[in-house]
């Protein structure tokens, strides 16, 4: 979890441009006698007090100018969540890559191991060796189907035989355009028990990682996306994992409510 306080940009300052310019507006109303700002027109203001308007032009270019800079403030501040949300999701592809070799390089060392003895004849203490071995190698298996595979929530769901697969095919398409996933490249399903009140997340796999990550670093792009601005994508994780950032997004909500005029944000999306 992370929050920006440099460059000096908050909501605060936001509101308080927002009052000085709602401020100006009812001035210039006042001068020219109208209720609204379409019955304003240039003969209204020539009857006006020149001083008046004098004042008025002043206020206008200070809180111009405070928009300016309030403008530049969040140019800034936006640029700087890009660069490090970029850089979360280089960190998270690093992590899982290191995460699946380590399994790996487990699974083999097990599979040595068991082999060694088998080689040497010595007692084997099979059930826990072979128990062992096997764990490790359905953990890296699981570990490297995972990373092949994103977990999409908020998906509507129709009511009675859906066609996912096109569903999903359209959501991601919008979430990479300008480029496309291949309809044939990925397998998807719904998880869990069907519900009345909420959709089934849905598990999409893929055939490769570079796809799945493809993803994940575009899934900003719905946010602008009319049709699937609620839907968001994440990474398939494991249940301590899933724990572990439901922990991460109550402290997130309580940062907020403490701090509402700050960014907070949850570095891995």
């Amino acid at each position: 979890m992370s929050n920006t306080s440099k460059p000096e940009f908050n909501l605060s300052d936001l509101y308080r441009v927002e009052d000085d310019m709602d401020s100006v507006v009812k001035s210039v109303m006042k001068l020219g006698g109208c209720d609204s700002m379409s019955d304003l027109d240039r003969s209204l203001l020539k009857h006006a007090n020149k001083g008046a308007i004098v004042h008025v032009v002043s206020e206008l270019i200070r809180v111009v100018d405070r928009s300016s800079k309030l403008l530049k403030s969040a140019a800034c501040t936006i640029n700087a969540l890009q660069c490090d949300q970029i850089a979360s999701q280089k960190r998270m592809m690093q992590t899982q890559e290191e995460r699946r070799e380590e399994n790996v390089i487990a699974g083999r060392e097990n599979l040595k191991s068991y082999s060694d003895v088998v080689k040497k004849g010595l007692p084997t203490n099979s059930s826990s060796t072979q128990q062992k071995q096997k764990d490790s190698v359905y953990s890296a298996t699981k570990e490297e189907e995972r990373d092949r595979c994103v977990v999409v929530f908020g998906l509507p769901e129709g009511d009675g035989d859906e066609d996912v697969v096109n569903n999903v095919g359209t959501l991601l398409n919008e979430a990479v355009s300008p480029r496309s996933i291949d309809r044939k490249s990925y397998s998807c399903h719904r998880i869990g028990k069907r519900r009345s009140d909420v959709a089934r997340p849905v598990r999409v796999c893929f055939s490769d990682r570079v796809s799945a990550n493809t993803v994940l670093c575009s899934k900003g792009n719905l946010k602008t996306s009319e049709r699937f601005k609620k839907v968001f994508i994440s990474p398939d994780r494991t249940p301590a994992e899933r724990e572990e950032r439901r922990k991460l997004v109550l402290a997130l909500k309580d940062k907020i409510n403490i701090e509402p005029h700050m960014f907070h944000y949850l570095k891995d999306g």
